[in-house]
């Protein structure tokens, strides 16, 4: 998946194949998608992940790597 840079930020998505059932791993799959964001500088180091999930039960949640205007909101990072 594609690695690209953002003003602050190194940003790369990846995609993971996993079974749609645990126990039936050679079931039916599904593909999730999720993004890497680093500070720029820091992405080659091994640095703590932080898991977040978006919507929830009934309802999807607005993207966070867009604002209304279509352009990516700034991210900042401290460590």
């Amino acid at each position: 998946m594609p690695t690209y840079r953002h003003p602050g930020t190194v940003i790369t998505d990846h995609s993971f194949g996993v079974p749609l059932d645990h126990a039936d791993p050679a079931g039916e799959r599904i593909e999730v998608y999720a993004r890497e964001v680093a500070a720029a500088g820091r992405e080659r180091e091994s640095l703590p992940w932080l898991l977040f999930l978006q919507g929830g039960p009934g309802g999807r949640s607005p993207r966070p790597s867009t604002t209304a205007s279509g352009s990516a909101p700034a991210r900042s990072s401290t460590g």
